[in-house]
């Protein structure tokens, strides 16, 4: 099995959307950056996009769930997954 560390050498791309009497808001993101595939596959240019929602409990907590799409050039064929996350958030 193959694990992959992404560190982004870019600033991602986000945008966020919300309706005045709704708790939710969606939101699209993009990014490009450095891929690192251990042990041994190197570091590879690539990118992501995807998407996601947040819910928002009060002033200072959201719970969050995205869905992103990765492409990775890799040598002979670009490498593709996806990432399903969630988590909650704590804000300032």
């Amino acid at each position: 099995m193959t694990t992959a560390y992404r560190a982004r050498l870019a600033p991602t791309l986000q945008e966020i959307g919300e309706c005045p009497e709704s708790p939710f808001r969606s939101f699209v993101n993009a990014g490009i950056g450095g891929y690192d595939f251990t042990p041994g596959g190197g570091t590879h240019f690539g990118g992501n996009v995807g998407a996601g929602v947040l819910r928002e409990f009060g002033p200072h907590w959201r719970l969050q769930a995205s869905y992103n799409f990765h492409t990775v050039n890799t040598p002979v064929t670009a490498t593709k997954f996806s990432t399903l996350q969630g988590g909650i958030q704590f804000a300032f």
